[in-house]
């Protein structure tokens, strides 16, 4: 299992998912982004060809060229970026790993010693992050990692901290932690 290297841990792992962005809403969001640029490529082409001015006061054909470009390189970059963002997540006897490449190059683990809850819950995101729905997200005592799926993995760490990693097999991963618990009998965490 590729987990066990990449983790590079002796313990046994009980359940691993990865999750990719890349969905029909990215799809979209795609689309919309590339219309950027074709706009500005639309105003050099009215401006140079039938000589109908470009902003105001007009920006010279260069430099509405310059725009177009910059703007498509900008646009092809995240479009990119989305394509190859997944979030790993992986239980096991010490603990929860988590990886979100490409920002993450190697797994985080979130030992069981430091948790004192850890529990699978239903959510709305759109109700709960507002329009943008799912995604990446960082707060003072709280980070989501919810890019697909309407259930996510609370887990709420001794020192108040929160972190919600999305999920679409909320039975597996809610097996997998009771299985944690019992293994780590002497580490007290509720679930």
């Amino acid at each position: 299992m590729r987990y066990q290297n990449d983790i590079k841990m002796k313990e046994k792992i009980l359940f691993t998912e990865q999750q990719k962005l890349w969905q029909p809403a990215t799809w979209v969001l795609s689309m919309l982004l590339l219309c950027i640029p074709f706009l500005f490529l639309r105003g050099v082409i009215r401006q140079w060809v039938h000589g109908i001015p470009f902003g105001h006061p007009p920006l010279g054909t260069a430099t509405l060229i310059a725009i177009a470009a910059v703007l498509f390189i900008m646009v092809i970059c995240l479009i990119l970026l989305l394509f190859v963002i997944q979030i790993d997540t992986v239980v096991s006897s010490e603990g929860i790993s988590l990886k979100t490449f490409p920002f993450h190059r190697s797994f985080r683990l979130y030992r069981w010693e430091n948790i004192s809850a850890a529990y699978v819950k239903r959510y709305n995101p759109i109700k709960e992050f507002g329009v943008g729905g799912n995604g990446i997200r960082f707060g003072p005592r709280t980070q989501v990692y919810a890019v697909s799926g309407m259930q996510r993995l609370h887990i709420e760490f001794k020192n108040g901290k929160r972190l919600l990693i999305g999920t679409k097999k909320a039975k597996e991963l809610a097996w997998a932690i009771n299985k944690a618990k019992e293994m780590n009998i002497n580490n007290q965490f509720k679930i």
